[in-house]
């Protein structure tokens, strides 16, 4: 029963109370069959469960009894009820839920988007604060929240007659029979589930009804006109993941809708006039093929505040003088296959954050201008030039510049010498760039705010950094640096990488140096606690890795070959003295050094500090055939004459 309690404090006080003086065998089998049923929202559940549950509720935000809703309960409370939503045992990524509650308007309007996220994280904390949330991360490592079984019956059990969650466990084929939606519905969640249609019969009569989950019925392909025609009440309608075909016509008549979410509709090809949804907020239509085509009705919905058209993969036509109607765009996602048109980006004086591509350079120069005039920080990821495809890591909570195959000569005469970059710039790549400076910093401002830092296929860089310039790159998680064939100094100083997690550089014939060391105050040591993952390919000319021994206790994978001027590998080896004599260890995380099969009698000849060290290492050895790597063939001049290259 313990375990069924999951660690949920109030849960095992509760049990164990109830459960006082109690000997029977039978007994216990009785209340746990009980407490079964109670954890999966049967109306069984216990009272003083409930009960219990139910005054750390209660407790919510004592202070603030005036912020009440019409129910009775403060935003906070609301907060958590949204929670009980989604399907049993969720793991909620914490950006996506303080999206909803924004959304939903449970979070009080401030001037500025960020400070409601702020403020919609707090209330997430203090749920967890108070046991009625756990912290979690899902697969992908996201910040997550999960509701207790328990806590989530509670939840149900409070909203009782307004709410109706038939979600996920349930494999639901079919819509719910139409008597179960009653009059008094507000909330309506069916999400992963297998509904396939919703046929012409099904009329629900629910004038409250303001929120409708549909989203995530991967089979989901028709919706009859008749079913939103007695919603008029309904704000927000969420069909993404669905294989919906075409929106019913009574959705255009939702008058009071607020959120429209179509993200991932992929079979979605007809989308009838938006004008008469004047009071939309939210339009998601990311990667829905809807967006070849700018939705007829757009420039109407003059309160939009979040508009989302991310798509990669299909040819859009984006018409001219649309985003000069939407002054209340805080959120604008282009696709970056389509131009952004700066003329109107620079008219939205209230966006806060933007992803979108530009033409050329001065295109971005002009929207940083404008940016930095706004006295507030604005978050994007923006693409300069030709379209990159490259994967999104994690949704708009930075900021980061992509300039592929962008031509720097043409334009150096037009613009300022020094391109300014937001000084909390935390991605920047240069890919197959042509008519950069020998130093990037002569043409760069370059952030200590980096958290990814990449350069490409960049045939006219030498050094990133002047021998004079000391930048501390001390938020830089991870550094590569490739294929650049007059690259000589990379200009990195040590001292500065208490983050880094990643270093690759590869192909770059001239390099002698990958981190130069200076000033170490007597320490021969460069401390890189974090670092993961070292790969170093294809460095003719490499003589030191670091010019220092390289405290890095994370290390896990090396990869090391094609630098025949290399003598000595600088890792630190631990040891401990015992009996007069030092015994060294390997790096305690390390698990792999991959090497290329022809490099063997390279390796052998490398220098150590202590003759155990290359022994100490021999474990962690493979070797692999010489790998091959198709690179494109305008990118390679110099010394790269083929089309293919050494890994």
């Amino acid at each position: 029963m313990v375990k069924m309690c999951d660690g949920l404090p109030l849960g095992i006080i509760t049990v164990a109370g109830s459960m006082r003086g109690v000997t029977a065998v039978h007994a216990w089998r009785d209340a746990m069959e009980e407490l079964q049923e109670s954890a999966t929202g049967n109306d069984r559940m216990d009272v003083k469960v409930f009960k219990v549950l139910k005054y750390s509720f209660d407790q919510l935000d004592p202070n603030h009894r005036r912020q009440r809703n019409e129910d009775g309960y403060t935003k906070l409370q609301h907060c958590f009820l949204y929670c009980a939503l989604y399907p049993e045992d969720s793991k909620i990524p914490r950006e996506e839920l303080v999206r909803r509650f924004i959304s939903e308007e449970l979070v009080e309007k401030r001037k500025r988007m960020k400070a409601q996220i702020d403020k919609g994280h707090t209330i997430l904390d203090k749920l967890v604060n108070v046991c009625l949330l756990e912290r979690t991360r899902d697969y992908r490592g996201r910040d997550c929240v999960k509701m207790h079984d328990l806590v989530r019956s509670m939840a149900l059990k409070i909203t009782e007659g307004k709410t109706m969650v038939k979600a996920g466990q349930y494999g639901l084929k079919e819509i719910p029979n139409e008597e179960v939606w009653t009059k008094d519905l507000e909330k309506v969640s069916l999400v992963y589930n297998n509904i396939e249609r919703i046929p012409d019969c099904v009329s629900p009569n629910c004038p409250k009804l303001s929120t409708l989950l549909l989203c995530r019925n991967a089979r989901l392909h028709y919706i009859a006109d008749s079913f939103f025609s007695k919603m008029h009440g309904l704000r927000t309608l969420d069909l993404s993941y669905t294989k919906i075909k075409e929106l019913p016509n009574s959705v255009f008549d939702l008058e009071s809708l607020k959120a429209l979410i179509l993200r991932q509709c992929r079979s979605l090809v007809c989308i009838s006039n938006l004008e008469k949804l004047k009071e939309l907020r939210e339009l998601d239509l990311s990667f829905t093929p809807i967006i070849r085509e700018v939705p007829q009705g757009l420039e109407k919905l003059v309160n939009l505040e979040f508009l989302s058209m991310r798509n990669f993969y299909q040819s859009v036509i984006f018409p001219t003088d649309v985003l000069v109607h939407l002054r209340k765009l805080k959120c604008l996602y282009l696709p970056y296959n389509v131009e952004a048109p700066i003329g109107e980006i620079e008219m939205l004086k209230e966006m806060e954050e933007f992803e979108g591509r530009f033409k050329d350079v001065p295109d971005f120069d002009r929207f940083i201008q404008s940016q930095k005039s706004k006295g507030y920080a604005v978050s994007y990821r923006i693409q300069v030039g030709k379209l990159y495809i490259e994967v999104l890591e994690n949704e708009m909570n930075f900021s980061s510049v992509v300039f592929s195959s962008t031509d720097f000569k043409t334009t150096r005469e037009e613009r300022e010498v020094v391109t300014l970059l937001a000084s909390d710039t935390q991605q920047l790549t240069f890919r197959e760039c042509e008519g950069l400076s020998k130093c990037l910093s002569d043409d760069f401002n370059i952030p200590s705010s980096l958290h990814i830092f990449k350069i490409e296929l960049c045939h006219g860089i030498e050094s990133i950094l002047k021998d004079e310039q000391l930048i501390m790159f001390s938020s830089l998680r991870r550094l590569c640096i490739s294929y650049c064939n007059k690259m000589k100094k990379l200009g990195l100083r040590g001292s500065g990488f208490p983050y880094l997690e990643e270093l690759r550089i590869k192909g770059c014939p001239d390099v002698e140096v990958i981190v130069q060391v200076v000033a170490l105050e007597d320490d021969e040591n460069l401390d890189l606690p974090k670092l993961k993952r070292l790969e170093v390919h294809n460095l003719p000319k490499l003589k030191n890795i670091c010019e220092a021994k390289m405290m890095c206790g994370s290390i896990e994978k090396i990869e090391l070959w094609g630098c025949p001027l290399l003598k000595k590998l600088p890792l630190h080896f631990p040891g401990e003295l015992v009996d007069g004599q030092m015994n060294y260890s390997p790096p305690p995380a390390l698990k792999e050094i991959k090497l290329m099969k022809n490099e063997r009698e390279w390796w052998e000849s490398l220098e150590w500090d202590h003759p155990s060290h290359r022994n100490l290492l021999q474990p962690f050895l493979t070797f692999e055939e010489s790998i091959m790597v198709n690179l494109p063939l305008s990118s390679i001049t110099g010394k790269y004459s083929s089309t293919t290259a050494a890994l």
